[in-house]
């Protein structure tokens, strides 16, 4: 199962799209979906990965894509549950 960093706390957990066992927070709007895929293991060593939970945990904020690469993240899953609802 895919290694993802929680777009909600920080916490590491298996699933980009699954409620975060931590803090119950589930990516359903574009902007949550880029980043819970972007912070995934499908673009992030483990290593990195649990590097950038650190630093979510420490300043409470999720590190920002580049205004392009946000972009495309947004295009490319930002409408993913609109397909599933």
């Amino acid at each position: 199962m895919t290694a993802a960093v929680c777009v909600g706390c920080g916490a590491m957990k298996h699933g980009v799209l699954v409620a975060c066992q931590a803090c119950g927070f589930t990516p359903v709007q574009p902007l949550h979906l880029a980043y819970a895929f972007a912070y995934s293991d499908h673009y992030f060593s483990d290593d990195k990965l649990r590097e950038i939970s650190r630093e979510v945990i420490e300043t409470k904020e999720i590190p920002a894509l580049s205004p392009e690469v946000e972009a495309k993240f947004v295009n490319t899953y930002g409408r993913l549950r609109a397909n599933w609802d």
